[in-house]
């Protein structure tokens, strides 16, 4: 009837006008019944008429406003928890950002640390403006939308193609596909929900100026600062490969330290980092060398505290008495260095050690520390020639 008549042509993008119905045809869609009778596509059945031709009758209403939808149309269901959904997942993805953040995880490059804060603060800018877009019924409520779940669904497929998700947790592959999928889900909502197109007409909408800015900015400015975040770590690590070691040299990309005579070395990978086993085959001596051991929260001081308890044998301490030997602070190679001795009171053969050293060497310059551990029978012959090697890169 006419009624149908006018929510096709609301449907196919052809009108936009709001108007009473008294039993009388449009005159838009006799118009556009017209155009196509004269080419013969369409069927008598897709036109209804009365006794009345004159337009005397038709009452239109102005032109759909911001207005008259805040009045008329109302905002319930599936789209509160569209908003619900994008509001949430962008606060927690900026606030897991800045609470899990680990400067060495991003290979200690200010500009990849740039690129997850910048890009999660945009993501949280577009979630807001697009909350606040339909609330108030702008004409660019749906692009917004959608401009944050194509940003959200390209970073996850990013992430997912880079390999940079966690075995567990929030950052899991599990997570990510999850993601990916409830981006498609609700981009097809965006495009074909009847109360998106009730409450954001099509016709009506349109993009702004600052639209295209802030779509400029979501593109630019991840794409910017990961580029000059990847290129900082490749090129630092270029030039790692290019130090000239000595031979009895050795490095992690973060300190560099000489090998003392009488010392064989061996290295491993823990969790990315690169750690140094030394040992001699007469007196049996352990140390652990990490150019890459950063705790920002914790003071120089809480950081021995917290290492010396962490790798301190406790057995020993419930068969043994001890004794600190020598705690307290001195500079090395311009380096402030931290060091703590303990000793036990064990005389048995059978024993690896008596002795347990920590020593820190800080560069202040770049907040890194070199950290050595070791176990020897209360002989430090070795730890000058050690301690007074070391050079961060």
């Amino acid at each position: 009837m006419i009624e149908n008549q006018c929510d096709k042509c609301r449907l196919n993008d052809t009108c936009i006008e709001l108007r009473n119905y008294d039993g009388t045809p449009c005159p838009n869609y006799r118009e556009q019944y017209s155009q196509q009778a004269e080419t013969n596509e369409v069927s008598d059945s897709d036109f209804e008429t009365t006794d009345v031709h004159s337009d005397a009758g038709c009452e239109s209403t102005p032109k759909i406003t911001r207005e008259y939808l805040k009045v008329n149309t109302r905002i319930h269901g599936w789209l509160i928890f569209f908003f619900v959904a994008i509001l949430v997942g962008a606060v927690f993805s900026l606030i897991y950002t800045l609470v899990t953040f680990d400067f060495d995880e991003y290979g200690r490059s200010v500009s990849l640390v740039l690129f997850d804060i910048l890009t999660s603060s945009l993501l949280l800018v577009v979630a807001i403006l697009t909350v606040v877009a339909f609330m108030r019924r702008n004409s660019d409520a749906v692009f917004l939308g959608k401009m944050y779940i194509v940003a959200v669904f390209a970073i996850n497929l990013f992430t997912l193609i880079m390999g940079g998700y966690e075995e567990s947790g929030v950052g899991s592959l599990s997570q990510l596909v999850r993601s990916l999928v409830w981006g498609v889900v609700w981009f097809c909502y965006l495009t074909f929900s009847k109360q998106v197109k009730s409450v954001i007409p099509k016709g009506y909408r349109k993009v702004w100026k600052q639209d295209y800015l802030l779509l400029t900015l979501l593109v630019v400015v991840p794409i910017v600062s990961f580029a000059q975040g990847y290129y900082e770590v490749t090129n630092r690590y270029q030039n790692i490969s290019n130090i000239e070691l000595l031979e009895n040299e050795r490095t992690d990309g973060y300190a560099i330290f000489s090998i003392p005579k009488g010392f064989e070395c061996e290295e491993e990978i823990i969790d990315g980092d690169k750690y140094f086993y030394l040992f001699t085959n007469d007196t049996t001596i352990y140390l652990n060398v990490s150019g890459s051991y950063d705790e920002p929260a914790m003071t120089k001081e809480e950081l021995l505290d917290t290492l010396f308890v962490l790798h301190n044998d406790n057995d020993f301490d419930e068969l043994y008495s001890y004794k600190i030997i020598d705690d307290g602070k001195t500079v090395i190679n311009g380096f402030p260095c931290y060091y703590r001795v303990k000793m036990w009171d064990v005389d048995d053969e059978y024993f690896y050690y008596c002795c347990y050293r920590l020593y820190i060497l800080w560069d202040d310059e770049s907040d890194l520390c070199c950290v050595i551990r070791c176990y020897d029978w209360n002989d430090d012959s070795y730890l000058e020639e050690l301690l007074h090697s070391v050079r961060f890169h």
